[in-house]
């Protein structure tokens, strides 16, 4: 497996790719629950990042509803046998 680091250098051609993507999976650390959470994800034209404060809005699938990740995130994508992370 693969597994390539997105940073500020390939930001914009990382939310590209998710813009085609059907779905993702997102992972972060959430404040409300005291732990890792991992959830199954899409991009809408809701959707953003925020690079200068840290954050990501996305749409959650498992709680039908936007949510906002910030801090350390991970967002795993498929991509031709290959995991982008």
């Amino acid at each position: 497996m693969n597994i390539t680091k997105v940073d500020t250098d390939n930001l914009e051609s990382f939310i590209g790719m998710l813009k085609d993507l059907l779905q993702f999976k997102i992972s972060y650390f959430a404040k409300k629950h005291n732990k890792v959470i991992f959830r199954n994800a899409m991009w809408t034209d809701k959707c953003k990042i925020n690079k200068d404060k840290g954050y990501i809005v996305y749409y959650d699938l498992d709680a039908n509803g936007y949510r906002t990740a910030s801090d350390q995130i991970m967002i795993s994508v498929k991509n031709e046998g290959e995991t982008i992370q």
